[in-house]
């Protein structure tokens, strides 16, 4: 098939992310530019953003293509191929909190996980021998809720938000999907969360 014949899926404003392997998200079927051919923009119906036809036929949209840049300073996608970050930037959903607000509460069951693209957040032990526990503080590149990106659990800690927060929300799946052809940096990404997961279990005494 050509290129003016290919097709790519293009997500009408609807949650893309995947809880289980092998689960397509919603899509519709938008013809590709033609290889050379300068970028143009485009409305997909229903959708709310602006799109971008890129010269190589990729459609992305303006949202997607700042999330592509934020994500590339965080040490978790570090050696990522900028087409990798792209796929991870399209997967992936954003989610803004105010000041104080309870991003992640302890105890509670979740398969997310939280890549910080503006702000903080406090990582917070409520059942400290003298109330509520600081635990660690994270920023922008920073990532948090990867014991549910690696398994079936319970929240180890809860997450407050200090100030505004903007983050970018991911699954495991979601990740590795778009690392499919990739072994080397798969197994990279999954060490970088066992690492996280890890020095988490230590800082909890578990």
């Amino acid at each position: 098939m050509d290129g003016a014949k290919r097709a790519v899926c293009l997500t009408a404003g609807m949650d893309t992310r995947r809880g289980t392997p092998g689960r397509a998200p919603a899509a519709m079927l938008l013809p590709t530019a033609k290889r050379g051919d300068p970028p143009q923009a485009a409305h997909a119906p229903g959708a709310s953003g602006l799109v971008l036809a890129s010269a190589g036929g990729r459609r992305v949209d303006s949202a997607a293509m700042v999330r592509t840049s934020q994500l590339a300073s965080s040490s978790l996608f570090a050696g990522f191929a900028p087409s990798e970050l792209a796929d991870i930037a399209d997967l992936a959903t954003e989610r803004s909190f105010p000041d104080g607000a309870t991003v992640l509460s302890q105890g509670e069951l979740g398969r997310d996980l939280f890549v910080i693209l503006s702000g903080e957040v406090d990582i917070v032990r409520e059942s400290g021998p003298e109330g509520p526990e600081l635990l660690a503080r994270y920023g922008p590149g920073d990532f948090f809720g990867e014991r549910a990106a690696m398994m079936t659990g319970s929240r180890t800690a809860s997450v407050i938000a200090r100030g505004a927060l903007h983050c970018a929300v991911l699954t495991q799946w979601d990740v590795l999907a778009v690392l499919r052809d990739d072994r080397p940096r798969a197994v990279e990404f999954l060490q970088r969360l066992r690492e996280r997961y890890l020095e988490s279990e230590r800082r909890t005494g578990r």
